[in-house]
């Protein structure tokens, strides 16, 4: 039976998860690469073109975004793929250095926006990037995963900049949850662990029984940030001031674009260094 998938525009449950436009509203389906996967789909195939129509920028970036998804992963990838992914690189940047040209001549400020929304950008790829590997390679090493797979609503949120105090609530949330609520692999890797250990924890508990050189600021990012979701919205009574300072935010004058930002800038820094950390982690037979 085939699952349903979830529409991104509309939020109406297609029942049908191989199909590519939802039933309600008629968007395409984002996600192109769970059809490469799962039916086998060639990239060079009229369905994979199809599925692509949305718009010349829009396809060129899905294929970038496919191709590294697939070298994460380990999957095989196939030299006419490999020389499309190529053009899309060379139409991608084509089109942000016509851009760039263009914003120039607007001056300084269109200019400076312009080149913070690029780096957001570039900083979104990097994590969803790593996120991708980490849980390859620890599915590799320990048959266990830390983070969801399911990441389609931080990854549209991560290249935004936080608006207001509303919009931070909900990116905070969306980072937050992108640590697994399938905790028993994990568990299975920490002798006698505390029922009431989660996923962070139960990682930090396993380096240490392994006896795995880890960066301690690593879990103290992860722990920072979900403590920051669980005290969201920020009540003025019981305000998270050491959460805030940590992020480099003094209360009560909170700057939310200034908060989002230094927390993604630390999540990649843990990411890289847990990536760090499972490269140091043996396989077990």
């Amino acid at each position: 039976m085939p699952k349903d998938w979830v529409c991104d525009s509309c939020g109406y449950g297609n029942i049908d998860d191989t199909t590519t436009y939802c039933g309600r509203c008629g968007n395409r389906r984002h996600f192109i690469k769970l059809n490469y996967r799962r039916l086998k789909v060639s990239p060079g195939s009229a369905l994979y073109a199809t599925s692509t129509t949305g718009d010349n920028a829009a396809a060129s970036r899905e294929s970038v975004e496919l191709y590294e998804y697939l070298q994460a992963t380990g999957e095989p990838v196939d030299q006419s793929f490999r020389k499309t992914v190529e053009k899309a690189k060379l139409d991608l940047q084509r089109k942000v250095d016509e851009t760039f040209e263009e914003v120039a001549k607007q001056g300084e400020l269109p200019m400076l926006s312009f080149s913070k929304r690029e780096a957001r950008r570039a900083r979104a790829k990097k994590m969803s990037n790593n996120m991708t590997r980490i849980n390859y390679m620890f599915q590799d090493r320990r048959k266990a995963k830390l983070f969801t797979d399911d990441r389609s609503e931080l990854v549209d949120r991560l290249d935004e900049a936080c608006v207001s105090e509303d919009d931070f609530v909900g990116k905070i949330a969306s980072l937050a949850s992108l640590f697994t609520e399938d905790i028993d692999p994990l568990r299975r890797l920490v002798l006698n662990p505390d029922p009431c250990w989660k996923s962070i924890t139960l990682v930090e508990k396993m380096l240490e029984s392994e006896k795995v050189q880890f960066d301690p600021e690593m879990i103290k990012i992860w722990k920072k940030i979900r403590d920051l979701r669980n005290s969201t919205p920020i009540h003025p009574n019981n305000p998270p001031i050491s959460t805030l300072e940590y992020f480099g935010v003094t209360y009560p004058n909170i700057n939310y674009e200034q908060l989002w930002d230094t927390v993604l800038n630390r999540f990649d820094y843990s990411l890289e260094r847990f990536k760090e950390a499972l490269g140091n982690l043996p396989r077990k037979d």
